[in-house]
């Protein structure tokens, strides 16, 4: 059924602490031009592309709840209740983290593309970030490739150790996964060459825990990349949400777009709200200064 007519309005949606019970009252403020819509829609598109629903925050979640499993197992070694079987968590977690980074790459390119085009500088700038981590960081090419090993030979890439001890008159526990890289080599044909190198150089055991958390930087530095390639966007979605939405209070505030909606030959009107990402505006701040700060690190 065709659209009669829209009228939007800028509503401020207050949370009340009353004693036990909070509340929230709606506040009509003005109303909102087409043009202004958009540009809200449009800031909250890209900030919220850049922050929550950025394929980084994926990887940085499926880091963390790797990260989180392993803790939980070593807390149960350390206290007499580790359940060997338990310990294939982790390689679950593990092929949710590989898979994060593949994802981490694709999807920012599928991003790109769609917002500037798959020939515009940011790609370039994005293609470069990742060319430049591959070629200098060993966790990042070895972690990209090592997905690709896990899909032809299991998900369980190594030998997980857990080793309890006293420390202090506390009981700790180390959990590793342990990986041989002459073990990696003669089981897998479709190394790089480079990563070829890196193995036959290691020519024994080694860890995976240390390498996955200098993935975590190596990831978090071509994202940083990515981020300031954007900067001058982000800085006009900011400031496009501010002056419109005006002066409100941000730990009690949240500014939204009230759409009405009128249809023809219906007496029913029908509405839609949509929050303004002013949240993420306190988000992207500090990830701009540190993006700043990470890409003076060679």
């Amino acid at each position: 059924m065709a659209k009669d007519n829209i009228q939007s309005s800028l509503v401020i949606i207050r949370r009340e602490e009353a004693g036990s019970m909070p509340s929230q009252s709606c506040t009509h403020i003005r109303n909102l031009g087409s043009e202004e819509v958009q540009a809200l829609k449009s800031a909250n598109n890209l900030l919220g592309e850049l922050t929550t629903g950025s394929p980084y925050m994926k990887f940085q979640n499926c880091y963390n709840d790797f990260f989180k499993e392993l803790d939980e197992q070593s807390y149960k070694s350390a206290n007499g209740k580790l359940v060997q079987h338990e310990l294939e968590n982790i390689f679950g977690k593990l092929d949710s983290l590989m898979s994060s980074l593949k994802g981490f790459e694709d999807r920012t390119r599928s991003l790109i593309s769609s917002r500037y085009g798959k020939d515009s500088d940011q790609m370039n700038i994005f293609k470069e970030a990742l060319s430049y981590e591959f070629d200098n960081a060993f966790a990042y090419r070895f972690c990209y490739h090592l997905r690709n090993y896990s899909q032809h030979n299991g998900s369980q890439v190594g030998t997980i150790t857990s080793k309890a001890e006293l420390k202090g008159n506390q009981p700790i526990s180390i959990t590793e996964i342990i990986l041989n890289s002459n073990y990696l080599l003669n089981s897998y044909d479709n190394w790089h060459s480079k990563i070829k190198q890196d193995l036959r150089s290691i020519n024994s055991d080694f860890s995976l825990i240390p390498i996955l958390r200098n993935l975590r930087f190596s990831c978090f530095r071509a994202y940083a990349k990515y981020l300031l390639s954007q900067e001058s966007d982000i800085t006009d979605a900011i400031q496009s949400i501010q002056l419109i939405v005006g002066n409100y209070e941000p730990l009690k505030d949240v500014p939204h777009i009230l759409e009405a909606i009128s249809e023809v030959d219906e007496d029913d009107i029908e509405m839609s709200i949509v929050p303004i990402a002013t949240n993420l505006i306190e988000t992207i701040k500090p990830l701009i200064d540190n993006a700043n700060r990470v890409i003076l690190v060679k």
